[in-house]
């Protein structure tokens, strides 16, 4: 896929590891494509008048709660939605709820444009053969078509709602959430979530019956978006087309492009969150956000005192960017109940995006280069200074921390690659960002 499925974000931890094999012969696409035309939905039983169907493969027993079922070996059972229809073609989809989700059972194959089903445009197999394909594993999408694909009352899930689904299958997810009926068998599928592999397209087709790779609606950069795929969690180009899994709930979720000065989206789970505040000891007032367990500044701190300055000593860049410190004037300057943070809190911070500062469009304003500013944490930039005057780097974020390194140096952070963590000069001049007592 380009450079970004040969350099992937592989952090393994939630992806869908749906690994298949297959061993075609002298068999052409048309026979192979007909011997695997099974849609990987498990038999299911109705019930009028109730809105959960459950699975007739096992004998089951209703919990206490009244809302888990399990079989009677203790394996839990397929809870089955009522299924949709969708207004739009007339296309229905069976349903499956797994934990407080409700999902669809099989992928999306609503004709947008742009969409294409697998070989579509191809001379390699037969029409009829390119409808199955999308009749089995849907149609694949850019992102932002897939954004807009889904059917009303249900969208495109999120990071954080895919990390909830995978949480709650627990572990060894990969097989329980692959088709019993996948090419090689390996599947147990055990929460109906039915996932074939249905490859994707990136000026050409690749890995339908080998590897799965679902959109997220949570951009990792101005120009791609987060996937799960078959070995994890990875990024892919916004124009490359891939599977698109709906989930129940009504679109309207946000991207940082709609932050504003009172609020910012939390773009894993697609959510407005309200800018805290907090003012300085001259009576200046700065947002605030919330990082997992911490509360940090949204920008640079601009408290005048001695031993600080603007970068080039010109006043309209600490106006935007925040002043300059030497080391024992940025552990002075936070506001009461605030502090320099200490290099292990940068380090907590580092763990809670996910990445480190260095390698990480999360934290960067959204429009330095391709940052979505993920957390409203909006890095500008600010450049450093030298006891002697100079300065450098202006379009890099150098911020001190609190941690002395002997007695004539201190550890700054940065997100510039050759300045993540290392160890530099009191006298010299960074940025100050405090963070919550």
């Amino acid at each position: 896929m380009r450079t970004q499925f040969s350099k992937l974000a592989l952090t393994a931890i939630f992806g869908l590891a749906l690994t298949f094999t297959i061993s075609c012969g002298d068999n052409s696409l048309d026979d192979w494509l007909n011997d695997s035309s099974s849609s990987g939905t498990p038999a299911r039983s109705s019930s009028s008048g109730s809105n959960l169907v459950v699975s007739s493969s096992s004998s089951l027993a209703r919990s206490s709660s009244g809302t888990s079922l399990q079989s009677s070996s203790g394996k839990n059972a397929i809870v089955y939605g009522r299924p949709i229809t969708d207004s739009r073609d007339g296309q229905t989809y069976e349903t499956v709820v797994i934990g407080t989700q409700t999902w669809m059972a099989k992928n999306l194959n609503f004709q947008a444009e742009g969409a294409k089903c697998y070989f579509e445009g191809t001379r390699l197999v037969s029409a009829d053969s390119i409808a199955k394909n999308c009749e089995i594993y849907g149609r694949l999408y850019s992102w932002e078509t897939a954004m807009d694909a889904c059917p009303d009352g249900w969208h495109l899930p999120y990071y954080a709602e895919w990390k909830q689904l995978l949480d709650y299958v627990g572990t060894d997810y990969r097989t329980k959430l692959m088709a019993a009926s996948s090419v090689n068998g390996t599947g147990t599928d055990d929460y109906g979530f039915a996932a074939l592999p249905g490859g994707h397209y990136d000026n050409s087709f690749s890995f339908i019956y080998s590897l799965h790779y679902f959109w997220t609606a949570t951009e990792r950069t101005v120009t791609s978006g987060n996937i799960y795929y078959s070995m994890g969690l990875g990024a892919s180009d916004k124009s490359d087309l891939l599977s698109v899994r709906c989930v129940q709930g009504p679109s309207g979720g946000c991207t940082s492009a709609d932050n504003n000065d009172t609020h910012y989206c939390l773009n894993e789970s697609g959510t407005m969150k309200n800018y805290g505040s907090v003012t300085d000891k001259g009576g200046k007032t700065y947002k605030t956000v919330v990082i997992g367990e911490q509360t940090w500044m949204a920008e640079n701190l601009d408290y005048e005192v001695e031993f600080s300055k603007c970068y080039g000593n010109k006043p309209e860049n600490c106006e935007k960017y925040g002043r300059l410190y030497d080391w024992l004037a940025a552990t002075e300057v936070c506001p009461a109940g605030w502090h320099l943070p200490s290099d292990a809190e940068w380090v907590t911070l580092d763990k809670a995006t996910g990445v480190g500062l260095g390698d990480s469009p999360y934290l960067r304003a959204r429009g330095r280069g391709d940052a979505v500013d993920r957390y409203g944490f909006s890095a500008l930039g600010g450049g450093r200074g030298s006891s002697n005057g100079s300065f450098y780097n202006f379009a890099d974020d150098y911020w001190w921390s609190s941690t002395e390194d002997g007695a004539s140096n201190a550890i700054s952070h940065g997100s510039n690659q050759d300045y993540i963590h290392y160890t530099s000069a009191k006298t010299d001049f960074r940025s100050v960002r405090c963070v919550k007592d």
